[in-house]
């Protein structure tokens, strides 16, 4: 019986196969056509999504099939003046976004000189076509592919008024996953043309207001409403916020800013429930949210009036939670991700360097020298020249600057020193990398009368790091030693 069932799919799949080339070669020869009417190739191309079996649709028959398309079909249908045809147009946007998905470039990119029209055509406002949420998914993997070189972020941030727009304006009949989706693709890009761009083309009209509306509602509804999927999704585009629209578009709304920190404090708690199952990415998207409100109360941007006393509050309260998560699985030697274990550290070394800041918890205060410095070899074993000539680089040059600040300490700081040492010739000149053995000796000048920093063991292992580095540098790293060999020897 299997083996008959088996002979029937194989020879439907074949029925199948033959089937889609005739239809491809109809197709093909239609469009090919100089003596057809438009209207008669303008019918079978609408019908393309319904009648060609997609599934079968390959990259080799893709590329046959939109490549007899005549661009001018397309370009007659967009035209803003041609308003006869926009009842076509969400399907024409449909098959614009197959075909950026399953084309070859030299295909697909024949058609990017519709972009301009095709982004015109979704306007909500007095539009004659019947616009719905897939038009703007369709519309955001467009613009994702095609918006890639200087110049064309304004077709993003465009696409970006036309969607909040029309997201906005659903209210009850709102389709969450569809504008989360197309939200977070078109945010994506906006990171990966900017950079591209001269600063002064970003064009923040209209669209993080939008944005703001929606997620203010979507914050408001209960918890069970949506699955952990959505919920991911809407924090990533809430995080992706952080950078593209700073403290000011939280502050835009009073109410928005409390409620997404609050928000933010009960995600942060439940990324964290189970050690063993841990979500990296979302905690990192949450941590993202902190720093950012964290930075804005210590440069007094927002949060000082009546009313508002609730965010340092809850940020004191995350900061806490956080940092005694770190510590607890220090000292109970759970291994957390290294990923988490490094933006935890990050975030860490800011609060050390905003002295109007405090650690209060006496557990943290008392262990948290010795998970930082165990975490700083893990971020120096890893660390790129590339990561040092840059943040890594002033990260540490800050936890040298702090680390006397730090109550408790372990032995290993001699070793560390002399890693960092040697890691950090890659990223500097000679000139620069003697600076950072002042800074080394800086530190060690700042940690006199402490004895927990160092033992007669880690003072002779750093010693034996010394082969690694140049006569010069030897001579140069020659007073960090004598400064070592003066210590008084009491462990």
């Amino acid at each position: 019986m299997s083996n008959e069932s088996s002979e029937t799919m194989t020879k439907k799949e074949e029925e199948a196969e033959k089937k889609i080339e005739i239809q491809i070669e109809e197709h093909i020869k239609l469009f090919e056509d100089p003596t057809a009417s438009f209207e008669e190739k303008m019918k079978i191309l609408v019908k393309v999504p319904t009648e060609l079996q997609h599934n079968l649709l390959n990259r080799e028959r893709s590329d046959r099939l939109f490549a007899s398309i005549p661009i001018e079909m397309f370009q007659r249908i967009f035209e803003p003046m041609h308003e006869e045809y926009a009842h076509a147009r969400p399907i024409l946007i449909h098959i614009l976004s197959f075909l950026c998905q399953c084309t070859s470039p030299e295909v697909h990119l024949k058609f990017k000189i519709l972009m301009e029209n095709v982004i015109k055509s979704v306007a909500p406002r007095g539009n004659k076509a019947e616009m719905n949420s897939t038009v703007y998914n369709d519309m955001s993997l467009i613009v994702a592919v095609w918006a890639n070189t200087p110049g064309e972020g304004k077709y993003v941030y465009e696409l970006l008024r036309h969607t909040t727009n029309f997201f906005a304006a659903q209210k009850q009949s709102l389709d969450v996953g569809q504008f989360l989706l197309s939200i977070r693709m078109l945010l994506g890009k906006i990171y990966q043309i900017a950079p591209m761009e001269r600063p002064e083309l970003f064009d923040n009209r209209g669209w993080p207001v939008g944005i703001l509306a929606v997620l203010r509602c979507l914050l408001q509804e209960r918890h069970e409403k949506f699955s952990k999927e959505m919920r991911a999704l809407m924090w990533d585009v809430l995080s992706s916020m952080t950078k593209l629209g700073g403290i000011a578009w939280f502050n835009i709304d009073k109410t928005f800013a409390k409620m997404a920190i609050q928000m933010n404090h009960v995600e942060m708690q439940m990324s964290l429930h189970d050690p063993q199952n841990l979500d990296v990415l979302q905690f990192c998207r949450h941590l993202r949210i902190l720093e950012l409100y964290t930075n804005a109360i210590c440069d007094s941007e927002m949060f000082g009036e009546d009313g508002m006393e609730v965010i340092p509050h809850t940020v004191g309260d995350s900061t806490k939670f956080i940092l005694l998560f770190w510590v607890e699985a220090y000292l109970q030697k759970i291994q957390i991700p290294t990923q988490m274990s490094l933006s935890i550290f990050n975030f860490a070394v800011f609060l050390f360097c905003h002295e109007e800041l405090a650690i209060t918890e006496e557990k943290v205060r008392k262990h948290i020298g010795e998970v930082m410095l165990d975490t700083a070899f893990t971020v120096l074993e890893e660390a790129s020249e590339s990561d040092l000539r840059g943040e890594v680089g002033q990260l540490f040059s800050d936890i040298l600057e702090r680390l006397a600040e730090l109550e408790v300490l372990n032995e290993r700081v001699p070793l560390f020193l002399m890693k960092y040492l040697d890691k950090i010739r890659c990223a500097e000149d000679y000139e620069g990398w003697k600076g950072r053995v002042i800074d080394c000796k800086c530190c060690i000048m700042d940690l006199r009368g402490r004895v927990d920093w160092y033992s007669v063991k880690t003072l002779k292992e750093s010693r034996q790091l010394l082969p690694k580095f140049t006569d010069p540098e030897q001579h140069e790293l020659g007073q960090l030693f004598t400064i070592f060999d003066k210590l008084p020897r009491v462990n």
